[in-house]
């Protein structure tokens, strides 16, 4: 299953979050929005409130 960035909906995520413990609840970021995003991506998962 190929995993989409959560935020841009492009394909092939460079990284994958897992949420809570079902994995199907896996998102993926890629690149170039995890370096955009990286500070609010930290802390909403920090927060446990990242929601697709």
């Amino acid at each position: 299953m190929k995993i989409c960035c959560w935020i841009c909906g492009g394909e092939g995520s460079n990284y994958e979050i897992p949420r809570g413990k079902n994995p199907d609840h896996t998102i993926g970021v890629c690149k170039s929005c995890y370096e955009e995003w990286c500070d609010k991506v930290k802390i909403l998962i920090k927060k446990g409130g990242l929601r697709p």
